[in-house]
């Protein structure tokens, strides 16, 4: 007999909760104390100086306490060794945000690199102010100030307990590579003798940092201190990891969006060799085996029954339809410059396009998966997230304890996207866990990640352009239809605005008098969710590739159409003409080659693109080389920035040639990179990445370089064929007739 064991629904909703942390208050005393007060404070020595620091001024992602400020918590420890450790509370995903926390806390406390260890933080939202959550390439940009006054806000300390211990004023007192040096006197105490004493210490409210002249660390190219264990194979991501008793669980899910279960066979899976456990989760089915291997044949053995639900027969030509009806319906307002209408009314001549990008799914090297064990009274769980703190309570509800219950173990990410954001894995491996009264690793495949996870959503973007009778752009409107993300969680009500679906829409930096942009929104059954540059990127190609229409018809060329309509934007100007600059734009092509240029703005930084490109006979599109400039405020590491814009030009480039995700009787076509291919290193072209030289503080880098990648390579092919790009992805094309 089959067994059928319900395991709990999944679960949908999680709000974590957050709360004020009091302000610590008071500056550095500059009293003497005596020596007999300062040796008595060395009882606290053996504890070492943790610092918990609420600082304002820089938000962690999210809006923490009701007044709306955004305040974020920085943590440092300091051991009697000598030894510092900094919380990480953003993702570690490839992008080497460890080793940029290490050179921001090294730098301003004045440390060796090799002193600062640097370990994922408590995920607990009210010791950082607010949910832990890695997205919108805000991890340096919010961790710049918090860090740089957390780290030298216990420098000061540190002074100021050295100097109270040798009575002498602490304006005499410097630091040299964890020490507290004292010139006059030529005494020096290492940071691990001061631990106690400085823990009595008041903490300053506006310590003082560190100039830019005195920069060691930052703004030099330091390799990511991952690479030699990835090198070596010995780097743990979460797959790595294995307890004692652990099994593995695939499982069996609806066939299509919104089918539901109604009743499983699975004794043909009981009898395989390895097979532990056949139990119902949810809507899926669950085969818990001795190994990966194992639990996924179980899986294919398994019969189960279905409920088709309302979305049995969704399919894309459906939803592109939905979309362009949509595109008629009542809008609501996202922008307003001007009187669109009355420009529309006395142009010359309008011109008119839509532009459409598909579904696409994050589909990062290292699938989704979550090793749980689960007991009556605590949860513990090995998984990458981006959204720990939301990881955390999610895995709470399906424990059925309370958060404190949860040690949520986050391990480095073999990519993510976006995609780990959601919490489906770990919810998967709890309940699955939980269920099976012992360890378990649920393993998601290429496969299940692609037709199970959620996709970037697609879009429609209707623009119109006027004209007036001396070739000026005087009317711009940009209509968005979408799906919300924040729609289809509940957080954003139907039929009002998204904001972060215009995003990229909105604040278009051209210098056109009359500008309106509104919003259509759009929902389907497909599950979606945030991709790396998301809609901003979608916003980037409907916005250049249209631009490059309207200079088309006005006879005039992509980099001098931007130049004129980009001079009162100077940090846009700025990446344009440096891209065009090392792309050597004014110099004749080589034969056959074309170029496209773009360039787009977001997460406070500002990225420009242009791509080298030529049309094989059979249409067939060669990418040759994408020059990249980007302008993210003050560069960290350098090298780790490059890597950002390096690795941004290849993902938008696979996305922009071959990525979309098909939906045929309510489910996802595509399975693998066979299916859904990446670019491949023979396809590669050479990437130049540039660093406008900037005194700002930083901005993003992950996301902003990847925006103007598509647009630049649709203009190469407009340029290259004469024909308008308005779908993604690219397709081998055929040039103009005439």
């Amino acid at each position: 007999m089959a067994c059928e064991r319900r395991g709990g629904d999944l679960l949908n909703t999680l709000r974590p909760t957050t709360h004020r942390i009091p302000r610590m208050t008071g500056a550095p005393s500059r009293r003497i104390l005596s020596r007999r007060a300062f040796l008595g404070t060395g009882g606290a020595a053996g504890t070492g100086l943790l610092l918990g620091i609420w600082l304002p001024g820089c938000g962690s992602g999210e809006v923490a306490p009701e007044d709306g400020a955004w305040e974020p918590n920085a943590w440092l420890s300091i051991e009697p060794s000598g030894r510092v450790k900094a919380a990480l509370t953003r993702a570690e995903m490839g992008q080497a945000i460890t080793t940029v926390v290490a050179m921001i806390v090294a730098e301003e406390l004045d440390v060796p690199m090799a002193s600062v260890h640097v370990d994922p933080a408590d995920p607990d939202p009210g010791r950082f102010g607010g949910p832990l959550t890695t997205k919108g390439s805000a991890s340096v940009r919010v961790l710049w100030d918090a860090l740089r006054d957390a780290a030298a806000a216990a420098r000061e300390m540190l002074i100021l307990a050295a100097a109270v211990g040798w009575e002498v004023s602490p304006d005499e007192c410097l630091t040299a590579e964890g020490s507290v040096v004292h010139p006059v006197s030529q005494r020096s105490i290492p940071y691990g003798d001061l631990v106690g004493s400085a823990s009595r210490m008041p903490v300053p409210q506006r310590p003082r940092v560190r100039g830019a002249s005195r920069y060691r660390h930052i703004g030099r190219s330091i390799p990511s201190s991952a690479t030699p264990g990835i090198v070596a194979g010995s780097h743990l991501f979460a797959s790595d990891v294995r307890v004692e008793g652990m099994r593995y669980a695939a499982l069996l899910r609806p066939p299509h969006y919104g089918a539901r279960l109604l009743g499983f066979d699975g004794s043909r899976a009981e009898g395989l060799p390895g097979v532990a456990l056949v139990a119902r989760v949810g809507d899926a089915v669950a085969v818990v085996a001795a190994d990966t291997w194992a639990a996924q044949k179980g899986r294919d053995l398994v019969e189960a029954r279905w409920e088709p639900g309302p979305a049995a027969e969704l399919d894309t030509a459906a939803i592109e339809r939905q979309w362009e009806e949509a595109s008629r319906a009542h809008a609501v307002r996202a922008w307003e410059e001007g009187d669109v209408e009355a420009a529309f009314a006395v142009a010359a001549r309008r011109i008119d396009a839509v532009y459409e990008t598909p579904f696409l799914a994050p589909a990062p090297m290292e699938t989704p998966g979550c090793l749980a064990s689960v007991t009556r009274d605590r949860c513990e769980v090995w998984a990458s997230t981006q959204a720990p703190s939301a990881a955390r309570e999610a895995a709470a509800a399906a424990a059925g304890v309370g958060p404190e219950k949860v040690v949520l173990h986050v391990m480095p990410s073999g990519g993510s996207f976006g995609r780990g954001l959601s919490p489906d894995a770990i919810v998967e491996g709890v309940l699955v866990a939980r269920e099976a009264g012992f360890p378990v690793r649920v393993v998601w495949s290429r496969e299940d990640d692609l037709r199970h996870g959620p996709l970037r959503p697609g879009s429609r973007h209707v623009l119109s352009a006027g004209l007036d009778g001396e070739g000026r752009v005087m009317a711009w409107r940009h209509r968005v239809i979408a799906p919300s993300i924040g729609g289809q969680a509940g957080r954003v009500p139907e039929g009002s605005l998204d904001e972060t679906a215009t995003s990229g829409a909105r604040g278009m930096p051209y210098a056109i008098p009359n500008i309106w942009v509104d919003f259509v929104m759009s929902n389907t059954p497909v599950p979606i969710g945030c991709m790396r540059t998301g809609y901003e990127a979608q916003a980037a190609f409907a916005n250049e590739c249209f631009l490059d229409e309207i200079a088309r018809a006005l006879g005039e060329g992509p980099l001098s159409i931007r130049r004129r309509l980009l001079r009162g934007s100077p940090r846009h100007l700025g990446v344009v003409d440096l891209a065009a600059e090392k792309a050597g734009w004014n110099d004749p092509a080589l034969p056959g080659r074309h170029r496209g240029i773009a360039v787009h703005a977001s997460a406070g930084s500002y990225a420009a693109s242009v791509v080298e490109i030529s049309v094989a006979p059979a249409g067939k599109i060669h990418v040759h080389r994408v020059v990249s400039a980007l302008d993210c405020g003050r560069a960290v590491n350098p090298d780790g920035v490059k890597a950002q814009i390096e690795g941004g030009a290849i993902f938008a480039l696979s996305a922009a040639l071959t990525g979309a995700i098909t939906i045929r009787g309510g489910a996802v076509v595509e399975g693998g990179f066979g299916d859904y291919p990446v670019m491949r290193m023979d396809e590669a072209p050479v990437v130049e990445a540039h660093i406008v030289e900037s005194p700002w503080g930083p901005t993003g880098a992950g996301e902003p370089p990847v925006a103007p990648v598509a647009p630049a390579l649709a203009n190469a092919l407009f340029a290259a064929t004469g024909v308008p790009i308005r779908r993604l992805p690219l397709r081998p094309v055929s040039r103009a007739s005439g």
